[in-house]
C-alpha cells in the first residue's frame, strides 16, 4: 500500500482556495449589501425601526418586516488577539432577548467598517442574528475596533445583551488563525 503524503504546497492551496471562497462570499454578501452605509428609516413620527423579527423562525424570510421601535445605540466591536497580521474575520452576533434588533434597510444591516481599507460586509437574519465579515489584504493588527453597527432598542442597552461568536479567522497568508481571535462588543452607546 502506497503512503500517501501531504506536501506543503498541496496544503498551502488547499488554504488558499478555502480563503478565496472565503473572500467571494464576502464580496457577494458585500455585493448583496451594498448599502450598509444608508439611512436607516423611520416611521411617520421620526422613530427608527428594525427589519428584524425577533423570535422568528430562522427559516423566516429575511426581508420580513417588523414593526420594532426603540432607540438608537451604537455597538462597536473589537478584535482582541495577539499582534498577528489578521486578513480576514467572520463572526456573528445574537441579541440575547427580542426586545430590539439591528438597524436594516432592505434586509441590509446599518453598520460601518472601522478598518481603513477591509472589504466588509454585514447581514442581519430573521432570527435577528446579524453576521459580519471583513477581509483586508494587507491586513490589521489586533487588538483593533472593527466595526459599528446600528441596534434599536425600547429598553437599555449594554455589551452583555449580545453574544458575539467568531467563525472564521485567518492571516494574510490564509492561514487559519490559532488560537482564534475572539470579537467582543467594546462600547455601547445611546444616540441622541
Amino acid at each position: 500500500m502506497m503512503k500517501q503524503e501531504s506536501s506543503p504546497a498541496k496544503s498551502t492551496a488547499a488554504a488558499g482556495s478555502a480563503t478565496v471562497a472565503f473572500i467571494l462570499a464576502v464580496a457577494a454578501l458585500t455585493l448583496s449589501a451594498s448599502a450598509c452605509k444608508s439611512p436607516s428609516h423611520g416611521t411617520a413620527d421620526g422613530a427608527r425601526q428594525t427589519d428584524a423579527v425577533p423570535g422568528a423562525a430562522a427559516e423566516a424570510s429575511p426581508t420580513a418586516t417588523s414593526r420594532v421601535q426603540g432607540d438608537p445605540y451604537l455597538v462597536t466591536f473589537k478584535v482582541n488577539g495577539d499582534a498577528t497580521k489578521i486578513g480576514a474575520i467572520q463572526f456573528e452576533v445574537k441579541p440575547k432577548s427580542g426586545a430590539g434588533g439591528f438597524a436594516t434597510v432592505s434586509g441590509k444591516a446599518e453598520c460601518d467598517s472601522l478598518i481603513g481599507e477591509a472589504l466588509s460586509a454585514f447581514s442581519t437574519h430573521a432570527d435577528g442574528k446579524l453576521v459580519g465579515a471583513l477581509v483586508d489584504v494587507g491586513g490589521f493588527t489586533a487588538p483593533a475596533a472593527v466595526a459599528r453597527c446600528t441596534y434599536l432598542s425600547p429598553r437599555a442597552v449594554s455589551a452583555d445583551a449580545f453574544v458575539v461568536n467568531v467563525t472564521d479567522a485567518s492571516d494574510v497568508q490564509a492561514v487559519a488563525l490559532a488560537p482564534t481571535p475572539s470579537v467582543v462588543i467594546s462600547e455601547v452607546e445611546r444616540v441622541e
